[in-house]
């Protein structure tokens, strides 16, 4: 079995508390202690260990409220019930406010009132216990409280970043290094310029704020006979951007360079971003001349030349290359083609990996090759293979007649033992050889000065010392210093940066030493000043008189600097399309991300997360097909966009962008990727929809404004509303629109209208509210009050008029100003003391007034009104006035004592209207003398007080023992077993139950009246009387009746009433009918219905089967505000109550 529940009962009866206790423990699961005071029950050991408390409200000593507080100030949270016969509406609420539980009333049956009471008990301790189960569980979670701040901290941190990141992105378009120029579209004049960012007046040398206002070739004479002017308008109406290089030549040399990007940010504006390439378009013209010079130095050389590219795919040869392969081959037809296609695969060059291997390290090699031929036979080439670029440079030079010199040579010294004529013989063919030799290197030396960089050669003896054999003629050309080979080393090195020195001998003695490849880039400053860069490559060649070193030093500063500007260049887009103040994402062909704006980030809610390299599809795999489509087109090369398109969210929320995706190219106009550009235009799209419905709401506001409203353009009317219509007498409002505006102005105002028109429309002068005489359509004048202010209607300037029709007013100001002379008179004489009171004095009372207070109207004038009020009510008074004054709503009757002569008390009623005196905020003031009245009420109360506190007294007393006597008498009968004993029980039983009926119906008819009526909505008051037992169901919603507080009790009864007598009853309805003023509250059932011999009787006191006094609290309680009640229902059929309600007891729309 659960735990037992142990209570705690404290009442100052102890019958009550017997069978109070008899009661509860024939459940086995409670325990009942019993306290016959708060005093006893706080200084018992029982109350620690209780799991509920019971307690009476009414005690000696200390009541059940002080109980409470001192239980819930001691012990905590105890339940706490609150079991009282006292049944008042603030001992309710001061119970609740202060902790109680539950409050139950003492009446009715014993056996229910004490199961309730042990339900109630039950109820509230499983409460206790779910809530302290619920603490544990709390004190439990709270653990992860700390972790859970910590992650709100973080949050909160992000956000912070979110914000600063925003301020920063708030900040792009001052600190851009891209040049901005922002124009507006001008209907008229075109594209006026608007302004620029800091980077504009930088890269051009100007400033812009001159130029504010111009056109853009007023801004910009130089523009003129170019595309570009219409190519930004274009871009300004039709929303597509526009992208070029405008390159600026002065005498035929690039003067200034820039790409430019136009796109348009908003309707009716343009903006030009555009980026100085001046540097990188001269780059690429000496490159391109570079590349002319190497086309030209190919073209005629007399060696063979081909370039291959990173692939080792042939990318160009020359002609005598070309002469290498079999006849009749084309140029175009191996262009291409991998060099391992024409590698023999034997020697020292036959293999692919040596020539992968010079292009991994960048040293130059050289050496022999012999080549055998069926058409020429044997051929022996030189062959030089160097890095170039990303690919490599063959250039071969045929040594075949060199090589036969030097076999002739050779076989010459092994027969020198041969006879003299021979050797003589000999010796003349290799002295021819000899010339032969020097010839071809005559030819070698031709054509190292046509190679764009200086060859060279040096010698380096045992101990390491640098010796240059032969310097090309280009060094003076290349590098401004003399190509005599003699002091050669000393001169460059001197001209070599000082940074690039050491570095550069070391790396020299580090190859020489270990007779490796060499090849170093560096910084050199010729002798004009003039700064460039170089490199320099060589191989070595060991031979018996010392090691050699061939190779070349070439000018790469126009490399070097289209290096970088090109990462200049691709850091400023990656820079641009991060810090854009629009959403810019950009893709390759595979649809994976290569850069993203922050606003694309934060517009997509991408701003937390690493999404480099990562596919669009697997971020968004539920994007629509139509924007996959978009996508595909766009890399096909279609330009896609749209200016309105609705996408739903992963959340659901429904948002609006305008986008366009272009493709991008790679070198070689091949698509890489695309470009996608967005905005999110939903809070615009808001915006518009917000302004369309003030639109309408606006012109629906002039259409039914009780206030005739027209406006006048250059004289002519262009638009009035139906009251206008109607006031100028008119049938519709066509027959006014285009019509002059003086015609319907009284001749009288022609005149000041006139200055009032140019007034307006010179200064933007506002006219005031004025009077003015109008006419309409059939001439008839009419006086009113007119307000007119200049606007702009349909873009243009206006005249916007509001004018009201004053006739009748002003005729009633005049009859009113001959009836004021009447009011003053009755007010002279009133029997009334009448004052009017302003900025805290009285300036104006009747002779009655100046009688009530016993001094002259003159003296009463001089003082302020608080001076007369008794000084306990100054404070009181001054509040109510202070308040009224400022608008709030306060009572406009109230009671309050004055001194009167003498120095005596006067009670006086006051009745306050706010009126205006004179321009200014006033009040008129009724004082009636209520002295004697106050009197009696003072006796009475006092009389009314003694008697309800004996009543009170006497009931709850009877009331306690009633429940005792009828709880003893039915524990009884389940013990009696002689029915004749039980039979009086019952007699007993059922006494007692009338006597309480009659307790409980002196109450609710003490209680009769004694509280101000009020007004009650019918909706709440049907709810709270409704019954369990009977359903019922309200149709006056909305409805406010003038009744009694104890409205809701005559609806009870009423559904009591049908329960208890309809036998059958289901349902019970509550209706509102209008019957001409008079509303009719009906309440219908269901049931059996009342016979028409009892329809009257059953409102009389004692009729009925139960207590009999219901219906006539019913009838007694609604009469007290004028409401009647009958019954109307047809017997058989249900009950029919109609509640006839006067008009000035009800009103719609609640109370």
């Amino acid at each position: 079995m659960p735990d037992r529940i142990r209570a705690l009962y404290v009442d100052d009866e102890p019958g009550l508390l017997e069978v109070a206790r008899l009661f509860i423990e024939q459940s086995p699961e409670f325990i009942v202690e019993t306290a016959e005071s708060a005093q006893a029950a706080l200084k018992s050991p029982a109350i620690a260990s209780c799991d509920a408390i019971i307690s009476d409200y009414q005690m000696p000593g200390m009541d059940g409220i002080a109980f409470l507080k001192a239980v819930r100030e001691k012990y905590g949270d105890i339940p706490f019930i609150l079991f009282t016969g006292r049944g008042r509406e603030e001992v309710v609420i001061d119970a609740i406010n202060n902790g109680a539980d539950f409050y139950l009333q003492k009446g009715g049956d014993p056996t229910a009132q004490f199961a309730e009471l042990a339900h109630k008990i039950r109820q509230a301790v499983s409460r206790k216990r779910s809530q302290d189960e619920l603490k544990a569980a709390y004190e439990q979670i709270t653990a992860s409280e700390e972790e859970l701040r910590g992650q709100y901290e973080e949050l909160a941190a992000g956000e912070r970043r979110v914000r600063e990141s925003q301020e920063r992105y708030r900040s792009v378009i001052e600190n851009s290094p891209y040049g901005m120029h922002f124009y507006e579209l001008d209907p008229v004049r075109g594209l006026v310029f608007a302004g620029a960012n800091p980077a504009a007046d930088r890269i051009l040398g100007i400033c812009h704020e001159e130029l504010v206002g111009r056109t853009i070739l007023e801004a910009f004479p130089g523009l003129a006979g170019t595309e570009i002017p219409m190519r930004y308008r274009g871009v300004a109406e039709s929303g597509t951007p526009w992208q070029t290089e405008q390159v600026v030549y002065e005498k035929g040399v690039i003067h200034g360079a820039f790409a430019v990007t136009v796109f348009r940010p908003a309707r009716g504006s343009m903006a030009a971003m555009f980026l100085d390439i001046t540097g990188r378009k001269k780059a690429e013209m000496e490159r391109q001349e570079s590349e002319e010079r190497l086309r030209s130095f190919m073209d005629s050389a007399t060696d063979s030349f081909s370039i291959w590219d990173a692939r080792l795919n042939l990318v160009d040869m020359n002609r005598v290359a070309l002469s290498y392969l079999p006849p009749g081959t084309r140029k175009e037809d191996i262009i291409g083609r991998n060099l391992n296609e024409f590698l023999s695969g034997e020697g020292e060059w036959g293999s692919i990996e040596r020539y992968r291997e010079i292009m991994k390290t960048g040293v130059p090699l050289t050496g022999t090759e012999k080549m055998t031929e069926s058409a020429t036979g044997t051929r022996w080439l030189s062959v030089k293979c160097f890095r170039v670029g990303d690919g490599l440079g063959i250039m071969t030079t045929d040594v075949t007649q060199e090589k036969a010199a030097e076999d002739r040579l050779r076989e010459a010294y092994d027969n020198l033992a041969a006879s003299e004529e021979e050797l003589r013989q000999q010796f003349g063919e290799l002295v021819s050889a000899q010339e032969e030799l020097r010839e071809s290197r005559q030819q070698m030396t031709e054509i190292a000065d046509t190679v764009p960089g200086v060859i060279y050669q040096s010698h380096f003896r045992p101990d390491e010392k640098e010796k240059f054999t032969f310097i090309s003629s280009r060094g003076p050309e290349v590098f401004g210093i003399s190509a005599d080979p003699d002091g050669f080393s000393e001169r460059f090195f001197a001209q070599v940066d000082k940074d690039d020195q050491e570095p550069l001998a070391r790396s020299i003695s580090q190859a020489v030493k270990n007779e490796l490849p060499w090849e170093y880039e560096g910084r050199f400053t010729r002798p004009s000043g003039e700064k460039i860069w170089f490199q320099g490559m060589a191989r070595p060649v060991r031979k018996p008189s010392g090691l050699y070193y061939t190779g070349v030093l070439l000018d790469i500063t126009s490399r070097k600097q289209a290096e970088e500007a090109l990462r200049s260049s691709e850091e400023r887009l990656r820079l641009f399309i991060q810090q854009a103040p629009v959403a810019i994402a950009m893709f390759d062909n595979e649809m994976r991300y290569l850069a993203a704006s922050r606003r694309w980030l934060a517009d997509a809610s991408l701003s937390d997360r690493d999404i480099a390299g990562r596919s669009h599809y697997e971020i968004f795999p539920n994007l629509p097909d139509d924007l996959k489509d978009a996508y595909r087109r766009a890399l096909a090369g279609e330009v896609v966009s749209s200016s309105e398109y609705r996408f739903v969210n992963e959340s659901g929320a429904v948002q609006w962008f305008t986008w366009e995706v272009r493709p991008w190219y790679n070198i070689g106009d091949t698509i890489g990727g695309i470009i996608l550009f967005s905005e999110d235009i939903t809070k615009r799209k808001e915006v518009e929809e917000r302004l369309r419905e003030s639109e309408v709401k606006y012109r629906s506001l002039m259409d039914v404004s009780p206030v005739a409203v027209a406006v006048h353009r250059n004289g002519k009317v262009v638009y009035v509303n139906p009251e206008a219509v109607q006031l100028l007498k008119s049938r519709r409002a066509e027959d006014l629109i285009g019509k002059e505006v003086l015609p319907f102005i009284h001749p009288d105002y022609h005149e000041k209208a006139r200055e009032e028109f140019r007034r307006m429309a010179d200064d933007g002068e506002m006219i005031p509210l004025q009077e003015e005489t109008f006419l309409a359509t059939n001439g008839e004048p009419f006086t009113v009050e007119v307000v007119a202010k200049p606007i702009r209607y349909e873009g243009l300037p206006s005249v916007f008029v509001a004018f009201r029709d004053i006739t009748e007013r002003k005729k009633m100001e005049a009859a009113l100003r001959e009836s004021e002379e009447k009011y003053r008179n009755l007010v002279e004489n009133a029997t009334e003391a009448i004052f009017i009171h302003q900025d805290w004095r009285m300036i104006y009372a009747n002779p009655r007034m100046a009688e009530l207070l016993g001094v002259p109207v003159g003296n009463i004038l001089e003082h302020l009104f608080l001076d007369y009020v008794w000084p306990a009510d100054r404070a009181f008074v001054l509040d109510r006035y202070t308040r009224r004054m400022a608008g709030e709503d306060v009572p406009t009757n109230y009671d309050f004592r004055m001194t009167a002569p003498e120095g005596k008390l006067l009670w006086v009623h006051i009745s306050i209207a706010n009126i205006t005196w004179q321009q200014k905020p006033a009040t008129l003031n009724l004082l009636t003398d209520i002295t004697e009245r106050k009197r009696a009420e003072t006796a009475l109360q006092e009389a009314w007080r003694k008697l309800a506190l004996l009543n009170s007294l006497t009931r709850h007393d009877i009331r306690n023992q009633l429940i005792t006597l009828q709880g003893f008498t039915q524990f009884a009968k389940k013990k009696e077993q002689d029915p004749a004993i039980a039979g009086y029980l019952e007699k007993i039983d059922s006494c007692a139950t009338m006597i309480r009926g009659q307790i409980e119906f002196m109450k609710t008819y003490h209680e009769l009246g004694v509280n101000s009526p009020s007004w009650y909505l019918l909706d709440t008051v049907v709810s709270k009387a409704c019954i369990r037992e009977l359903p019922c169901r309200n149709l006056c919603s909305g409805t406010g009746v003038f009744a009694d507080p104890m409205l809701e009790k005559v609806f009870f009864n009423l559904f009591d009433n049908a329960c208890r007598h309809g036998e059958h009853a289901t349902e019970v309805v509550v209706r509102c009918e209008r019957k001409g003023d008079e509303l009719t509250i009906v309440v219908e059932d269901n049931g059996i219905g009342i016979p028409d011999n009892e329809k009257e009787k059953i409102f009389g006191k004692g009729f009925g089967k139960n207590t009999g006094f219901g219906l006539f609290l019913v009838r007694e309680i609604l009469s007290i505000t004028g409401i009647t009640i009958r019954e109307t229902g047809t017997p058989g059929k249900g009950a029919r109550f109609e509640i006839l309600v006067p008009r000035e007891c009800w009103r719609k729309n609640g109370a």
